[in-house]
């Protein structure tokens, strides 16, 4: 198996396709280099920015004659100044996900900022950085928002520089988690950054050298204990070029590959190197490769990408003889979107929160704070938390009502002290609603089932038309960037052009009901064909979520204190 791709392996040449050919914070005399928090190759075309007209808010602000009152669409609001962060699917791009996920991760380090300030704690959010997933809501998942609360894994880092000309090393200890049932839950990961320059407008990745790798105890594998055994490593740089291109490789190794036995049973490699025709990064080549096995399973795919502007040209290595023997050309300005998290913001100058805002100026939300708490009551604090919307998350769970917590308030160099106060569970009430079909004309839901012509099963857009039927109009795919829609059906894996379309009609008979789903109305949906209705009396039934307290009238009617429940799925055991 080869560890390092070698740049001419696979040739693709994009005329085939139709185309054509810092600083940050630190000390007061040293700063630290701002790093790539991404390095995506291959982005979405621009031109369909999500950021809306200035035509669509001209009824609301028309009348506003002043100039010196800024419009939301003004140049220089942060509406329009504020980046957006697009991740583009494609399956020639899988090896890279893990690129992306290291660089998020760094980012929330804020390495940047903590040059030459000694060891500290960075409280990650590790699933912040799942590109594209689709996040489960309360709604979607059927729990309270309890549930959802957001964790965070203690990574100790150290940031150094010796001066502003020197490169800036960053260190990082991830640690395992104990008591796991998979010996890798108590994997360790140790990463070293030397970064010589930081992010530019020539320099889109920056220039450095990263090492990471994961280690466990042997006695985990039945080996020896207090033995380490490297079960993860890999390397990712940036690399100079003699045509000055941005360009940067990548290799990750892990499992057996590295153990040399097959107490893991589990192995997998993947690579990149991608250079770029410029730092706008609109154009360039790449290729990849990926390769698992667990068991008696094993999957390889080995890809070559031109791109440019207009088009991007894969090719698939499909029998591993180092030629690009099924391609595929796609655009890059037509393709299916989805939206994962947005901003709010202001449409005028008013006061907000008891501050003065402008139109187009970002939403500040105060989504919660960090604390550190004594866990072991010998008066140090020495543990970590996060209170937020969702609930409160400490590193070892070990918080009791009346605790003491600190808060740091950063603004004012000021610690703040809150008591923990653990009340009883909050309970959920859901309402079936119903509405008409016709308020869905054109929104789309989401359908396990039969195509009803080609007879495959899986999952499927549905989309009401303007006659209050059900089409077919999307195959639904999640890959790790999250979900994948195509109008064509590929039963294949594109390795040769027969494709079904699957716009169709989805026919249900009378009395029969079909369930749909729907994240924007809390998941499930359920839909009963009536032929004695006409089309335009239809209906659909959803459900709505509701917090209940001891001052609802429904439940607890006047006089009433308390209800009888019953439990009639995952119920409590007594």
């Amino acid at each position: 198996m080869k560890h390092l791709i070698i740049f001419s392996a696979l040739s693709l040449f994009l005329t085939g396709c139709g185309g054509g050919g810092g600083g940050g914070g630190g000390s007061s005399s040293v700063s630290g280099l701002n790093l790539p928090n991404s390095m995506s190759v291959v982005t979405a075309d621009s031109s369909g920015s999500g950021k809306l007209t200035a035509g669509q808010f001209s009824s609301k602000l028309s009348g506003q004659s002043s100039p010196a009152f800024k419009l939301l669409t003004d140049a220089d609001t942060q509406y329009m100044t504020d980046e957006a962060n697009t991740y583009v699917y494609d399956a020639s791009m899988e090896s890279l996900d893990t690129v992306n996920m290291i660089m998020c991760l760094m980012e929330q380090t804020r390495a940047t900022d903590m040059v030459n300030k000694g060891a500290y704690i960075a409280l990650v959010n590790e699933d912040k950085c799942e590109q594209g997933q689709n996040q489960s809501s309360s709604g979607s998942t059927g729990q309270s928002s309890g549930g959802s609360a957001t964790e965070f894994n203690s990574w100790t880092v150290v940031s150094t520089r010796a001066s502003n000309t020197a490169d800036q090393v960053v260190q990082i200890w991830v640690p395992g988690e104990t008591g796991g049932s998979d010996p890798m839950d108590g994997q360790t990961i140790l990463i070293e950054l030397t970064a010589s320059e930081g992010v530019s407008a020539s320099l889109p990745f920056g220039s450095f050298s990263m090492n990471f790798k994961g280690v466990v105890d042997a006695g985990a594998f039945g080996g020896t204990v207090g033995v380490e055994v490297e079960t993860m490593k890999g390397h990712l740089q940036t690399v100079a070029n003699s045509q000055s291109k941005p360009q940067f490789s990548f290799i990750n190794l892990g499992g057996d590959a590295l153990t040399g036995g097959s107490s893991m049973n589990f192995s997998f490699e993947e690579a990149a190197n991608v250079i770029l025709d410029d730092a706008s990064g609109t154009g360039g080549k790449a290729l990849t490769s990926r390769s698992e096995s667990s068991g008696m399973q094993s999957s390889a795919s080995t890809y070559a990408i031109a791109f440019n502007s207009n088009y991007l040209l894969r090719g698939n290595d499909t029998n591993g003889d180092g030629n690009a023997n099924a391609q595929v050309c796609k655009s890059r300005s037509q393709f299916n979107s989805q939206v994962w998290r947005y901003n709010l913001y202001h449409t005028d100058e008013v006061t907000f929160n008891g501050a003065a805002v402008t139109a187009g100026q970002r939403v500040e939300l105060d989504s919660g704070f960090p604390f550190s708490y004594d866990s072991n009551n010998d008066g140090t604090d020495d543990g970590y938390g996060w209170v937020g919307y969702n609930g409160i998350w400490s590193e070892d769970n070990s918080l009791a009502d009346g605790d003491t917590i600190t808060q740091f308030d950063y603004q004012n160099d000021t610690t703040i002290n809150h008591t923990v106060n653990i009340a009883a569970g909050k309970m959920i009430r859901r309402t079936a609603i119903t509405e008409a079909l016709t308020s869905f004309q054109g929104d789309d839901f989401q359908f396990w089932g039969m195509h009803p012509t080609s007879g495959v099963f899986d999952q499927w857009v549905v989309t009401v038309d303007n006659n209050n039927d059900f089409q077919i109009t999307a195959v639904l795919s999640w890959g790790e960037n999250g979900p994948v829609m195509s109008t064509t059906y590929d039963d294949d894996n594109d390795t040769n052009t027969a494709e079904v379309n699957v716009a169709v009609a989805l026919t249900v008979n009378n009395n029969e009901n079909i369930w749909l789903w729907s994240d924007a109305l809390g998941g499930n949906i359920v839909y009963v064909e009536d032929t004695t209705v006409i089309a335009a009396n239809r209906t659909v039934t959803f459900y709505g979520e509701e917090f209940i307290s001891p001052t609802d009238s429904t439940l607890f009617p006047a006089g009433t204190s308390s209800v009888t429940l019953y439990c009639y799925d995952r119920c409590l055991i007594g």
